[in-house]
Parts: C-alpha cells; structure tokens; sequence
C-alpha cells in the first residue's frame, strides 16, 4: 500500500522534469525583476475584488482576455454528468 511502480514512478518523473524546465524557461524569458512586488500583488489583488465589475462592463475581447488570465488551458464541460 502507498507504494507505486518503477514504471510510473519514471514516466512522473520525466513529465515533472519537463514542466519544470518550460517553467524555467519561461521565467528566464520574463524582463527584468519585479521591483516592487508587493505593489504589484496590492494592485492585482484590488482588481480581482473588482472582477465581477471588469467582466459585467467589459465587451467581448475583455472578457476573452480575463478568461485567459483565469482558464490558461480553458475548460472543458461535461454535459452528461454537468460537472466543469
């Protein structure tokens, strides 16, 4: 019990080992560090108290782009079982 094989043990390993270096790439790929984080997350943080509002007053491009932002990989609908 709590035990997996050799052979998933190694295919996780690789894929995480994979993500990790896109991850790497993607921040090594960013410009410049931030210099004021804590500012950064305030103003993040006030806008996303404000999404209900953004998504009501934006049009369609606004909300493609919010969706982005908070589905990066979409989502999927299962309308057989109604689950997201």
């Amino acid at each position: 019990m709590g035990e997996i094989n050799k052979e998933t043990y190694d295919l996780t390993l690789e894929h995480l080992s994979n993500e990790m270096q896109e991850i790497y790439k993607e921040m090594n790929a960013l410009p410049g560090k931030i210099s004021n984080l804590e500012n950064l997350l305030e103003v993040s943080l006030k806008k996303l108290e404000k999404l209900s509002m953004i998504w009501v007053s934006g049009g369609l491009d606004n909300r493609r782009a919010v969706q982005k932002i908070l589905f990066p990989n979409g989502f999927f609908y299962d309308a057989q079982n109604m689950n997201i």
